[in-house]
């Protein structure tokens, strides 16, 4: 019995050791990943951050001075409005060198505050400068700035810069002026918010979706600038409405960035102060002032390609209703322009329309029109409005043998998420939301038995209106609701998102508008645009936002790493990055053997790199090494 019981207390030992050992190797296997897709980010450092005293390894390589500056604190507090004491037009203002101060800190890089006299004789300390909002400055701390730049240093710099001498007496030229090389003007001044539209394929774009609308607010009479220099280059627009943006956006930029004296500067036409108080605002703020940096700091930044074959995309659908014969109609004008639209069926008409429905196949996808008012997409989507989607997707396939694609809702779903997820469908489209970028929503949390749910996929409706909004706008002129739909084109091809449109058959089907559809097809087709179905927007979306970029460089050697987190192959991503030094040729291995090399371009127009990265296998981490 003693026997029996040593040799039970021995074989407990070992598995309780085996066990240990097991979870220690596990531990260090996730450790190392971990550190490997983070950014130098471990999970040991996670604890270590709990210990008093403890201190994080800086990022090395950049230092930033903050201006601070006193000069344009006395203006600001003696031109202080009626509502507001100086006092605290005071504070406001110095709180601008603080938030940027703390942002920097807390991404671990060293951040100094620092006075109007040592832009003088202190920048040689540094490789990156912050001027928030520095009205008042004289010509020698000008020239100091400027000095700084021709070391091959960085500038960030918002609203206007220089604009006033050290005593606050207003000039007729600024810093901003001599940097960008554009003209300065305030856009307004009011209570509602502006929208500040961003421009894809910038340095201060990845991670953000094509023509994201950052909101603020015009508490300091937000600046526009009128670029006339093909070194300074657009980031972001003021309100990039159909009307302006025809003449293209060079009045109305809100961002830009370019190559001065050799260094590098970003320019903000808005303070941190006055982004909307929103969490999807300041993370996209955070987002811009990270990309922002890491560029002018000569560090790298990568981002992905929004679109497969163009920097823009377009994607149509066409409402039947009760007019069969004119969607008909219509959807054979888009097919001779060889566009696939999604075609929206009332489910009570499919069985009558079977007959042109079955003639469509192949030019159009089917998609259910829920016809549900906005108050109903808050509540449970299964009783009508899921017996609606399954009864006309099992008609659809025992009629013609094919799925539905989506369904329409008139606004984004907040509730309930995973249940219009477990409809089974490409996309929502989404008849009363504009935007220039698909939405993509992921599960909550994954059903323990039966399918996976895949992400959903919101589409907005427009760059900017449907048809019948133009014909009320341009009172049914032909010639002016042709300029407003290429108005509505030109702006999102510029700023590089997706024009989604949809159509309704009845008012198309007049015989005057005909050849105005043509041609606005038409000049869809020879707009460089992607132009594809919805459900393969949404195909195409999901990869996109599955796939993860790391970027580090060191000396004369790239590091990026790439990461599909999906659960699908990616056939192929484009990316770009933005080197600190552009090289003239590479060398790219990768980290294990068998794994593809991508095709590169050096792009010098652009100072990047573009990779054709392709087939990402699902759950695949790839490491290249890109060497100078």
């Amino acid at each position: 019995m003693d026997v029996r019981s040593r040799k039970l207390k021995v074989t407990f030992f070992y598995l309780i050791l085996l066990g240990f050992l097991v979870a220690v190797t596990s531990l260090f296997v996730h450790y190392i990943l971990f550190e490997h897709m983070s950014a130098d980010y471990t999970p040991a450092q996670g604890i270590l951050r709990l210990l008093p005293g403890y201190e994080e390894e800086r990022v090395r390589g950049v230092r930033v001075a903050v201006l601070r500056s006193d000069q344009t604190a006395d203006f600001v507090a003696d031109s202080a409005a009626d509502d507001i004491s100086p006092d605290q037009a005071l504070e406001n203002y110095y709180a601008l060198s603080d938030f940027w101060a703390g942002y920097f800190r807390e991404r671990r890089i060293d951040a100094e505050l620092i006075a109007d006299d040592d832009l003088l004789d202190r920048l040689h300390l540094y490789n990156l400068l912050v001027l928030p909002v520095a009205h008042c400055m004289s010509v020698e701390q000008i020239e100091a700035v400027k000095g700084f730049l021709a070391q091959r240093r960085g500038v960030i710099f918002t609203h206007l810069t220089g604009n006033r001498d050290a005593e606050g007496t207003e000039r007729d030229w600024s810093l901003t002026e001599d940097i960008t090389g554009g003209s300065p003007s305030f856009v307004r001044a009011g209570e509602e918010a502006e929208t500040l539209n961003i421009f894809s394929e910038t340095p201060i774009a990845p991670g953000l979706a094509p023509g994201f609308a950052l909101k603020v607010q015009p508490y300091d009479a937000l600046v526009s600038l009128a670029l006339r220099e093909p070194r300074v280059r657009p980031a972001a627009a003021w309100n990039s409405d159909l009307i302006y943006v025809r003449e293209g956006p060079g009045g109305r930029i809100g961002a830009a960035y370019g190559d001065y004296m050799g260094g590098r500067f970003v320019w903000l036409g808005f303070s941190a102060q006055s982004v909307k108080p929103v969490s999807e605002m300041w993370d996209a703020l955070y987002g811009i002032l990270t990309n922002a940096s890491d560029w002018a700091s000569l560090r790298p930044v990568a981002g992905k390609a929004s679109w497969p074959e163009s920097r823009s995309a377009a994607t149509f659908a066409v409402y039947v209703g009760e007019n069969m014969t004119e969607a008909e109609k219509l959807s054979r004008l888009f097919a001779g322009q060889g566009i696939k639209p999604a075609l929206f069926l009332d489910h009570q008409n499919i069985e009558v329309n079977r007959v042109a429905l079955e003639q469509l196949l192949g030019d159009v996808e089917f998609a259910v029109n829920l016809d549900i008012k906005p108050e109903s997409v808050k509540t449970e989507p299964e009783s009508e409005v899921s017996k609606v989607f399954k009864e006309a997707g099992a008609q659809i396939d025992d009629l013609f043998g094919v799925d539905l694609s989506g369904f329409n809702l008139p606004a984004a779903p907040e509730e309930n998420l995973e249940k219009w997820m477990q409809l089974g469908s490409d996309y929502i489209w989404l008849d009363s939301v504009s935007g220039f970028a698909p939405t993509i929503i992921r599960p909550g949390r994954q059903p323990l038995l039966g399918r996976k749910l895949d992400p959903l996929v919101l589409i907005p409706q427009g760059g900017y209106h449907d048809y019948q909004q133009l014909e009320s706008k341009f009172h049914g002129e032909p010639d002016m609701l042709l300029e407003g739909l290429e108005g509505s084109l030109d702006s999102v091809s510029r700023l590089g998102g997706l024009y989604s449109v949809s159509l309704t058959a009845d008012p198309f089907g007049a015989e005057r508008y005909r050849d105005i559809i043509t041609e606005w097809l038409r000049n869809v087709r020879q707009n460089d645009m992607w132009v594809a179905s919805p459900s393969e927007i949404a195909r195409w979306w999901r990869h996109y936002g599955n796939v993860r970029l790391d970027i580090r460089e060191n000396r004369d050697r790239l590091t990026l790493m790439v990461s599909n987190e999906g659960r699908n192959p990616v056939p192929g991503i484009r990316v770009f990055i933005y080197p600190g030094r552009l090289p003239d040729e590479l060398d790219i291995r990768a980290e294990r053997i068998r794994v593809p090399i991508p095709s590169y371009q050096i792009d010098a127009v652009n100072a990047r790199i573009i990779l054709e990265i392709e087939n990402l296998k699902r759950r695949e981490n790839r490491t290249y090494y890109l060497n100078y």
